[in-house]
């Protein structure tokens, strides 16, 4: 969470790459399946996250279950310069 506050403090949204189902359940976003996706951070409220997903629209969350959605070494978050 403080990496992604760091990196939205520069105006700098993040793109995170999820893994729809994991061991510890489904993320809030409810995905039925089981495939990586990609969803994008513009802002957080409290230890929520807010959300633009291409297939859900904009989505609040609570950072655990999107935190937790990273659920191997290749699903990563990416802080995104804009220019």
């Amino acid at each position: 969470m403080n990496s992604v506050r760091n990196s939205l403090a520069k105006c700098r949204p993040v793109l995170m790459h999820i893994h729809t189902s994991y061991s510890g359940g489904r993320s809030c976003l409810g995905y039925r399946g089981a495939y990586g996706h990609y969803i994008m951070c513009y802002g957080t409220k409290g230890n929520n996250y807010l959300l633009a997903d291409p297939t859900k629209g904009f989505k609040t969350c609570s950072s655990s279950s999107i935190d937790n959605a990273r659920s191997s070494d290749f699903m990563k978050y990416y802080s995104v310069e804009i220019i």
